[in-house]
C-alpha cells in the first residue's frame, strides 16, 4: 500500500524517528521474485522516498512475523470481512498482532498518488526549514572543532619551537626563521578557520529562525547559540 509507505517517510520527518530507515515488505505470490523487487526499486524511485525493499517468500502469519520482529514501527493494512477486521490474509487481526511489535492498522479509502513531490505547501516548507536547520547545525559543530583543532595546534607548534630553542644552543637563524614561519602559517590557518565557524555559526542561528517561523521549532526549542 502506498499510503502506508507515505506515512513511513512521514514518520521519519519527526526528529524522534529521523535516522529510521524504512523497509517496505511484499509479498511473493505470483513466485517473481526477482521481477517483483526489481518493480518495488523503480515505484521508489518514481515517488523519491528511500526505503529497502523485500521480497517475503511463503506468506503467512508467522513469515510476515518474523520479517517484522525487529522493526520498532510496523503499518500493516487491514480489511473488513464479515464484520470482521482481517489481515491482508484474511486472518483475524488480532492473532496477527499477538505476533508482531508496535503496529499502525492502515485502512487506505481511495488510491494515493505519490508521483508528485511527496510534500507540498506548508509540509513541504517545514520539511525545507527543518533540513536546512538540521544541516546548518552539523555544519556549525564540524567548523567549530575544526577551529578549536587549528588553534590547538598553534599552542602545540609554540611550545615544540620554543623547547627546541631552549634546548639547543646551536639553532641557527635559518631554523629560528622557518619555525617562526611556521607558527605564523598555522595561525592563519586558525584564523580562517575561526572566520568559517562564526560564518556557519551565523548561517545556523539564521536557519533555527527560519524554521521558528516555518512552525518546525518553538522559540524556547531554538539551539544555544554556537561560538568560536
Amino acid at each position: 500500500s502506498r499510503l502506508m509507505l507515505l506515512l513511513a517517510y512521514l514518520m521519519t520527518r519527526h526528529q524522534n524517528w529521523g535516522e529510521a530507515k524504512i523497509r517496505l515488505l511484499a509479498a511473493d505470490y505470483d513466485k517473481k521474485s526477482d521481477q517483483s523487487i526489481e518493480s518495488l526499486k523503480v515505484m521508489l524511485e518514481e515517488v523519491r522516498i528511500e526505503a529497502e525493499p523485500q521480497i517475503v517468500k511463503d506468506v503467512n502469519s508467522e513469515s510476515f512475523a518474523e520479517y517484522s520482529s525487529d522493526s520498532s514501527l510496523v503499518f500493516i493494512p487491514f480489511r473488513i470481512k464479515n464484520n470482521q477486521v482481517v489481515d491482508p490474509l484474511g486472518n483475524p487481526m488480532e492473532n496477527t498482532l499477538f505476533l508482531l511489535p508496535v503496529v499502525a492498522m492502515v485502512l487506505a479509502a481511495e488510491d494515493i498518488n505519490l508521483d508528485a513531490e511527496p510534500e507540498e505547501g506548508k509540509a513541504a516548507e517545514m520539511a525545507q526549514a527543518s533540513d536546512a536547520l538540521k544541516d546548518a547545525g552539523k555544519r556549525a559543530q564540524t567548523t567549530l572543532k575544526e577551529a578549536e583543532e587549528a588553534i590547538e595546534t598553534v599552542e602545540k607548534t609554540k611550545n615544540k619551537v620554543k623547547n627546541m630553542v631552549a634546548d639547543s644552543a646551536e639553532v641557527t637563524e635559518e631554523i629560528k626563521a622557518k619555525a617562526e614561519k611556521t607558527i605564523r602559517d598555522a595561525e592563519k590557518q586558525a584564523e580562517k578557520l575561526s572566520r568559517k565557524a562564526s560564518k556557519a555559526a551565523a548561517k545556523a542561528e539564521k536557519a533555527a529562525l527560519d524554521a521558528e517561523a516555518a512552525g518546525v521549532l518553538p522559540e524556547e526549542s531554538k539551539p544555544d547559540k554556537y561560538s568560536s
